[in-house]
């Protein structure tokens, strides 16, 4: 009720000073003949202000107690329907605007469930490598022959790189510089930076083809081409090789990464590349956290580029990331 007074006493002022500067000018020309007349008009008058603003506060009561009450929780109010327009008004617009904060909570609980899920794949994922240096270390093999210590070293560096890329992700225009970049000299350098993976695994691994200038960023194209040569090697037999194969089509440029290891099963591949998913290959191992393909696809499309997986079981997986006919010219 205080409420209500406080809106409306501007509205009882302004009645009270044109009641009192108009009876004047009336009884001035004669308006009034009769003291009951004026007594009439402003009993008259006084009823009708206080009718409408009993029914004005009547159809709005439920508003005025919610806002007067600080406790009083906005679904009490939301829920509820009344015969006033403004009141309606506010109820429409404060449900579309509670519908829009209920999507932004529920978007950012699965974010922070998606990130908490991530950590928790991340950490078992390190403990691996970290046994097997607590291991070498121990057996007094490392100090011997570093070539195994190292090996787990870059499988720490990938999985910190992994997290970090999953970070920046989200902000992904704060970190973009487009510039042209000849694909031969970037997968070659990719390659170098795997050699110990190489050895480590028993496969070779080639670049062929020719060599082709794509408009992108540097080091997330990098990125992608390491997370799929990486992925190319580790589904791969001892002793079998992976191509990189780059080349220019009338559609555009494309690089291949072809291997022929276990491949990827029917009901698997389209979820390839889906937050977390590992797959049949990945259950059956312990060196999958799900999380490469989906980085891939994200960084590509955010840079204009496409990607396509073909697979068969048994025979090998050819993924290729095709760069388009606007950003490919022959070097």
């Amino acid at each position: 009720m205080r409420l209500f007074l406080r809106e409306h006493l501007g509205i009882v002022m302004l009645f009270v000073l044109v009641v009192g500067g108009l009876l004047p000018l009336y009884q001035g020309v004669g308006g009034f003949n009769t003291t009951g007349g004026m007594t009439y008009f402003l009993c008259l008058s006084g009823f009708l202000l206080v009718a409408t603003l009993t029914v004005r506060y009547f159809r709005r009561r439920r508003l005025y107690r919610w806002l007067g009450s600080p406790g009083r929780v906005l679904e009490e109010l939301l829920g509820q329907e009344s015969t006033d327009p403004l009141v309606n008004a506010f109820i429409q617009h404060g449900n579309a605007s509670y519908q829009r904060y209920l999507g932004l909570l529920t978007e950012q609980q699965a974010a922070t469930e998606q990130w908490r899920t991530h950590i928790v794949q991340w950490v078992h994922q390190m403990k691996t490598p970290l046994s097997v240096i607590r291991l070498l270390a121990q057996d007094g093999e490392g100090s011997r022959d570093p070539f195994p210590v190292l090996c787990e070293l870059d499988r720490l560096q990938r999985q910190l790189d992994l997290v970090l890329s999953l970070a920046r992700i989200e902000r992904f225009e704060n970190d973009l510089v487009t510039e042209q970049v000849h694909l031969s000299d970037l997968a070659r350098g990719v390659m170098q930076q795997n050699q110990r993976l190489f050895l480590q695994s028993e496969v070779s691994v080639a670049c062929t083809g020719e060599d082709v200038v794509v408009n992108t960023d540097r080091k997330w194209i990098g990125f992608v081409v390491d997370q799929l040569i990486h992925n190319a090697v580790k589904f791969s037999e001892p002793g079998s090789s992976v191509e990189v194969r780059i080349g220019a089509r009338p559609e555009g440029a494309q690089l291949s990464v072809i291997d022929t290891g276990c491949g990827i099963r029917p009901r698997d591949l389209p979820r390839v590349c889906d937050l977390y998913y590992t797959g049949s290959n990945g259950r059956a191992g312990s060196q999958s956290s799900g999380v490469g393909l989906y980085l891939v696809k994200q960084v590509l499309e955010r840079l204009g580029h496409s990607l396509q997986i073909t697979s068969a079981v048994d025979e090998g997986t050819t993924v290729t990331v095709r760069f388009g006919t606007s950003t490919a010219a022959a070097a």
